[in-house]
């Protein structure tokens, strides 16, 4: 061989091993990639899912002192889409939770409304009989759903 071909030999080995480098990366991005995605998206899950019981937790605490616990169609009159209100009258307080513009909202005769939970797609509210209420919850964030269904009762009249 004389030299000229050992340089061309050369180079052709070193657009070879880029392309391979170029290959091996793509492929370790590729995986970083949808290794992050899958990460965001359960994160997204759990925050969702953290919210919820956390909302579910207020509404339990709210209506075991309850005086008494009622299923209204629509809080004071509002119109909302996202489900039906829950009413429930304490010592000194009234209290009504219900669902607006994708919030679940406490809203109390010595507060202004507060949002106890966001990505909320409803509350259905099911008078049972007794002052017993089954509650469900349903939200959704990044294409991810949760539902979480719970009863309560006043521990007033026990």
């Amino acid at each position: 061989m004389t030299p000229t071909d050992e340089k061309g030999f050369i180079l052709l080995e070193t657009l070879l091993s880029l392309v391979l480098v170029g290959i091996v990366t793509a492929g370790l991005f590729a995986v970083h990639w949808l290794a992050f995605r899958a990460f965001e998206q359960e994160t997204a899950l759990s925050d969702l899912q953290y919210s919820i019981r956390q909302a579910k937790d207020f509404i339990i605490e709210d209506c075991k002192y309850s005086k008494s616990i009622t299923v209204l169609e629509s809080p004071g009159g509002k119109e909302t889409p996202e489900g039906n209100c829950l009413h429930l009258i304490k010592d000194f307080e009234v209290i009504d939770y219900y669902a607006s513009n994708k919030q679940l909202y406490r809203d109390s005769n010595t507060s202004s409304p507060l949002p106890v939970a966001e990505n909320i797609e409803g509350i259905t509210l099911t008078n049972l009989g007794l002052e017993l209420v089954e509650i469900q919850i349903k939200a959704s964030t990044a294409g991810e759903n949760f539902t979480l269904q719970t009863s309560v009762k006043s521990r007033l009249d026990w």
